[in-house]
């Protein structure tokens, strides 16, 4: 499986992201991006999909740029069964890194959206004190 963003120049994998304790294990994800465990698969339901937004402090991550995402740009993603779903952005906000019921509420009126999710703003300490999240919705 593969995610493509053609507006941010993005062409990753697209793997499972496991549970650990109450989040996920993304620290392995490196360059390539990730569905959230608990979300539905890409065409099933509302999918999660999780990508650093940088990789070292010379190295842009595969989300890095997610805040440049507008309105109505393409999102695709390669399925595993070979077919290939599109999705449309209809939201791009920042939140705060733990306020999924603001992700729920922006999501709610398009089922099956995809939502993309990187870490933005980071600390001194090396966490992060907001969240970017791009919403999609599926075209076909």
């Amino acid at each position: 499986m593969r995610i493509q963003i053609p507006s941010i120049n993005v062409d990753v994998e697209l793997t499972g992201v496991p549970e650990l304790g109450n989040t996920w294990a993304v620290e392995w994800l490196g360059s390539r991006a990730g569905i959230l465990s608990g979300s539905a698969m890409p065409g099933e339901g509302y999918t999660m999909v999780a990508a650093h937004n940088h990789l070292n402090t010379e190295e842009i991550g595969p989300f890095g740029l997610l805040f440049d995402l507008e309105e109505n740009d393409r999102i695709f993603v390669n399925t595993s069964d070979g077919g290939m779903k599109i999705y449309s952005v209809y939201a791009n906000e920042l939140i705060e890194p733990n306020d999924f019921r603001q992700m729920a509420s922006v999501s709610e009126n398009e089922e099956g959206s995809l939502i993309l999710v990187t870490c933005e703003n980071e600390t001194l300490d090396g966490g992060y004190m907001n969240r970017r999240v791009v919403f999609a919705k599926p075209m076909n």
